[in-house]
């Protein structure tokens, strides 16, 4: 039995949202109350705390793009 794992880099996923909805680091990081050098870091990372990756979903990246 094999099971489809894929695997996925969180820090792309995440920038690339970023980058659809047209925002900046720095006001990514404003929306989950983090400095902007710590979303450098978090955008460089394959995986994330899961709360942290709760903040950024549920308070940016679930936003439409405009």
């Amino acid at each position: 039995m094999s099971i489809g794992i894929k695997h996925v880099h969180i820090g792309r996923e995440i920038d690339k949202r970023r980058l659809e909805l047209g925002i900046s680091k720095s006001e990514l990081g404003r929306c989950i109350h983090v400095p902007q050098q710590h979303i450098n870091c978090i955008l460089e990372k394959e995986t994330i705390d899961t709360g942290k990756l709760i903040d950024i979903l549920w308070n940016n990246l679930t936003k439409s793009a405009n």
